[in-house]
Protein backbone atom coordinates (compact mmCIF):
# COMPACT_ATOMS: atom_id res chain seq x y z
CA UNK A 1 0.00 0.00 0.00
CA UNK A 2 1.08 3.71 -0.71
CA UNK A 3 -0.18 6.42 1.85
CA UNK A 4 -0.61 10.35 1.54
CA UNK A 5 -0.06 11.81 4.65
CA UNK A 6 0.21 14.93 6.63
CA UNK A 7 2.90 15.18 9.68
CA UNK A 8 2.70 18.30 12.66
CA UNK A 9 5.64 19.97 14.66
CA UNK A 10 4.80 21.48 17.42
CA UNK A 11 7.98 23.15 17.64
CA UNK A 12 7.10 24.91 14.47
CA UNK A 13 3.75 24.86 14.14
CA UNK A 14 3.81 23.68 10.54
CA UNK A 15 2.19 20.75 8.48
CA UNK A 16 3.99 18.65 6.58
CA UNK A 17 2.19 16.99 3.20
CA UNK A 18 4.06 13.69 1.50
CA UNK A 19 3.51 10.51 0.03
CA UNK A 20 5.09 7.22 0.75
CA UNK A 21 5.02 3.30 0.19
CA UNK A 22 6.62 2.77 3.32
CA UNK A 23 5.17 5.08 6.08
CA UNK A 24 6.44 4.40 8.90
CA UNK A 25 9.98 4.11 7.85
CA UNK A 26 9.73 7.93 6.38
CA UNK A 27 7.73 9.07 9.61
CA UNK A 28 11.51 7.79 11.18
CA UNK A 29 13.38 9.91 8.27
CA UNK A 30 11.61 13.34 8.78
CA UNK A 31 12.37 12.48 12.80
CA UNK A 32 16.06 12.85 11.73
CA UNK A 33 18.29 15.30 11.63
CA UNK A 34 19.07 16.79 7.98
CA UNK A 35 18.93 19.70 5.62
CA UNK A 36 15.44 19.50 4.32
CA UNK A 37 12.30 20.60 5.67
CA UNK A 38 11.53 18.39 8.42
CA UNK A 39 15.21 18.30 9.68
CA UNK A 40 15.41 21.21 11.79
CA UNK A 41 13.27 19.79 14.65
CA UNK A 42 12.04 16.22 15.62
CA UNK A 43 9.22 15.96 16.72
CA UNK A 44 6.62 15.20 13.79
CA UNK A 45 3.58 13.63 14.40
CA UNK A 46 1.35 11.90 11.78
CA UNK A 47 -2.02 13.61 11.94
CA UNK A 48 -3.47 12.14 8.88
CA UNK A 49 -3.36 9.77 6.02
CA UNK A 50 -5.47 8.11 3.39
CA UNK A 51 -4.06 4.79 2.05
CA UNK A 52 -4.30 4.21 -1.88
CA UNK A 53 -3.46 1.11 -4.57
CA UNK A 54 -0.19 3.13 -6.33
CA UNK A 55 2.43 5.59 -5.34
CA UNK A 56 1.41 7.69 -8.15
CA UNK A 57 -2.25 7.97 -6.73
CA UNK A 58 -1.22 8.77 -3.53
CA UNK A 59 1.06 11.69 -4.97
CA UNK A 60 -1.95 13.13 -6.71
CA UNK A 61 -3.40 12.88 -3.20
CA UNK A 62 -0.88 14.68 -1.77
CA UNK A 63 -0.11 17.46 -4.17
CA UNK A 64 -4.02 17.68 -4.35
CA UNK A 65 -4.15 19.03 -0.55
CA UNK A 66 -1.44 21.03 -1.21
CA UNK A 67 -3.18 23.16 -3.76
CA UNK A 68 -6.50 22.80 -2.09
CA UNK A 69 -5.14 23.41 1.86
CA UNK A 70 -8.45 22.02 3.02
CA UNK A 71 -7.71 19.00 4.79
CA UNK A 72 -8.15 21.31 8.42
CA UNK A 73 -9.88 21.35 10.45
CA UNK A 74 -13.12 19.23 8.92
CA UNK A 75 -11.44 15.78 7.82
CA UNK A 76 -10.78 13.04 10.30
CA UNK A 77 -6.75 12.74 10.78
CA UNK A 78 -7.13 9.01 10.37
CA UNK A 79 -9.19 8.88 7.24
CA UNK A 80 -8.31 5.94 4.79
CA UNK A 81 -9.47 5.87 1.07
CA UNK A 82 -8.55 3.95 -2.50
Amino acid sequence: MFYAYILFSKTRDRYYIGSSGNLGQRVIKHNEKHKGFTGHTQDWQLVYLEEYETLKMSQKQSLQIVVKKNFFPTQNFTQTGK
